[in-house]
């Protein structure tokens, strides 16, 4: 742990010193521009780009690009992809990143868009990986130099100035708070922050178990958990006459928070099919096989995912054991212990889930346990494209294939239930965690779900002559609305609001007691069915949203911070248990649960979460994304 510390600290020290030196060149580049006199105009994306605040955004400085590109320069010499032809990749835009605009041809490269994913709890999936002010590989070229002496090829700015710019805090800042001109997806920055909420939520009692007393598990278990308890320990606690709050109508919130994993899984099939659409599209239109920009897809998204990760693994590892102290603190040790042990091999090749199933008793998968996550949206995302390749090429098989694996996930869900006899909550049993919880295979529904929604509204909206190919963003949105009879607006509300809030409340039978009094059949039934019905819900939402059919929410939804905030919740996800274990293992004596130690807990962590969310992003992930999409561009795979 000693030689870790040391790591995190120089990790440390370099990104601030990259951040400092970055922030330098950039202010200095603003204020003597390339060529001299004023700053360049805003055009192209950058003028569709609504600012945060006026003030971010003076004259002085240039906007921030932004995802979307409705003014596109042309293309170099040679077609958008340097050789004429198309690819895979979505093409020639180095700020790249998964939009969520309605804007389908919009240009950068998959491993720009893969974040179309989240934590998604996606951006990997879920979360929003944009990469709306990456420095751009094609900046204005300084007025009289040649290519090689101003640094590369004609046109690009010296590479040491372009590395040190991926850093600048002012870039980044300026890049959080950029909007998007077009909302016609908005809704979708709101069902991210609220489901980040949501688990954060849920994980304030989860993570707090191990550092609460039996009083503690008395204040919220079900009746009955006690029962095999010795007299002798009965007596050290008192029990609820009426049981836990699990018991409880409005508690229930609490094991519904498993859902909103399953929102960052639909956002993940619905972003990834949403620009794999269009850029299949095109490779296909050319002649050209989608497989061959198929490792660039893939080890895209592993440089994207990995840099947070293993800032989080070296915290654990070298940072978080020196951070507290007591009688509690041992006991939240046993992540780190299996991240020292060596188990942090398995986050960086997002197999956990898988190593959890070949070896249950191994203490390795355990190593930052909420990573499982993340493997199964990686792994939902190495095999979207064989979905979206028939969608385009062939859309009676592509359809045919995505019913297929929907149905194959159903039945998988249903017969290993059935077969282990599983109560219908990983609360309850640690194979069905491992067995169902968190293998690909049993938790693909939503992310089916949403790959199925997003080819619908793309052929809703014109499949093969891509919408924002014939309308510019500002009328992007008002082409999208549609006016469906009220029977079906209303029937599509009422029945998206009764599915979701069955699934949320229909459990109080399930946690009243401990053995759960639910039989075989309402346990596999809702082990199979509800991670289908919650996406279908949310498909039904977003589309009332999209087309404008409902106005209430979809304002709610698509509010302006939210957008903000959207852009954290991967790294809230990811750093959100640490500071949990930190809070919780720091006491000097058990917790003691109530609604109030509830109530502060959950704000605190959400804030605390935030933060540190808010200094990652600025410090490293934006960094990362912006040297991701540097490379990209000096090295011609941009398209």
């Amino acid at each position: 742990a000693g030689g870790a510390g040391w790591a995190w600290v120089v990790l440390a020290g370099a990104l601030l010193a990259l951040a400092a030196a970055g922030t330098a060149v950039d202010v200095a580049a603003q204020r003597s521009p390339p060529g001299g006199g004023k700053p360049p105009s805003p055009s192209g994306a950058e003028a569709h780009t609504r600012p945060l605040c006026a003030a971010s955004c003076a004259p002085s400085a240039p906007l921030a690009p932004t995802a979307v590109e409705p003014l596109r320069a042309p293309p170099p010499p040679g077609g958008e992809n340097g050789g004429g032809g198309a690819s895979l990749l979505p093409a020639d835009d180095a700020e790249g990143g998964a939009d969520l605009s309605n804007s389908s041809s919009r240009s950068s490269s998959p491993a720009q868009r893969m974040g179309a994913c989240n934590i998604g709890p996606r951006g990997s999936g879920a979360f929003d990986f944009r990469d709306d002010s990456a420095p751009s590989a094609r900046p204005p070229a300084r007025q009289g130099s040649g290519g090689a002496a101003s640094g590369g090829r004609r046109g690009e700015e010296p590479l040491g100035v372009a590395l040190l710019r991926c850093f600048s805090l002012v870039r980044n800042w300026r890049s959080l708070g950029s909007l998007r001109a077009d909302g016609t997806m908005g809704c979708l920055d709101g069902m991210r922050c609220f489901s980040m909420a949501w688990v954060i939520f849920g994980h304030t009692i989860v993570y707090a178990m191990g550092a609460g007393g039996l009083q503690f598990d008395a204040e919220l278990l079900p009746p009955g958990w006690a029962d095999k308890l010795p007299p002798s320990t009965l007596a050290s606690f008192s029990l609820p006459p009426e049981g836990g709050r699990l018991a409880t109508v409005s508690y229930q919130l609490v094991p519904a928070a498993f859902f909103a994993v399953d929102t960052f899984f639909w956002l993940s099939g619905l972003l990834t099919t949403h620009a794999l659409l269009p850029s299949v599209r095109k490779a296909a239109s050319a002649g050209k096989a989608w497989w061959s920009a198929y490792p660039m897809y893939a080890l895209g998204r592993w440089m994207r995912l990995s840099p947070l990760v293993g800032v989080l693994l070296l915290t654990t590892v070298g940072l978080l054991p020196a951070l507290g102290d007591g009688p509690m603190w041992s006991l939240g040790g046993a992540e780190g212990d299996a991240c020292r042990a060596g188990g942090w091999w398995l986050n960086l090749l997002y197999v956990q889930n898988l190593f959890a199933l070949a070896a249950p008793d191994s203490a390795l998968w355990r190593c930052e346990g909420h990573l499982w996550y993340l493997a199964n949206d990686m792994q939902f995302f190495l095999a979207a494209p064989l979905f979206a390749y028939p969608l385009v090429t062939r859309p009676a098989a592509g359809w045919a294939l995505l019913a297929a694996a929907l149905t194959a996930s159903t039945a998988a869900n249903a017969v290993i239930a059935a077969v282990n006899g599983y109560a219908a909550s990983p609360l309850f049993d640690q194979t069905y965690f491992t067995n169902v919880y968190i293998q690909p295979w049993t938790r693909a529904q939503p992310f089916l779900v949403g790959a199925a929604f997003a080819a619908f509204w793309d052929r809703l909206q014109g499949g093969a002559a891509p919408l924002a190919r014939r309308h510019s963003p500002a009328s992007a949105a008002s082409h999208a609305r549609r006016a469906d009879p009220a029977w079906l607006v209303w029937g599509l509300a009422a029945g998206a609001a009764a599915v979701m809030l069955a699934l949320s409340f229909g459990t109080l039978g399930l946690y009243s007691a401990l053995p759960s009094p639910w039989g075989d059949a309402q346990n596999v039934s809702y082990i199979a069915l509800s991670r289908l019905g919650w996406p279908v819900g949310l498909s039904a939402v977003a589309y009332l949203c999209f087309s404008g059919q409902a106005p209430l929410v979809n304002g709610l939804l698509s509010w302006w911070p939210l957008q903000v905030f959207g852009k954290l919740t991967f790294a809230a996800y990811i750093v959100h248990p640490v500071v949990m274990y930190g809070v919780n293992y720091s006491t000097t004596a058990p917790i003691e649960f109530s609604d109030i130690w509830f109530a502060k807990s959950f704000t605190s962590f959400l804030a605390w979460a935030s933060l540190l969310a808010l200094l990652l992003w600025l410090l490293a992930e934006k960094p990362a994304a912006n040297l991701l999409a540097l490379a990209l561009g000096r090295l011609g795979l941009k398209g």
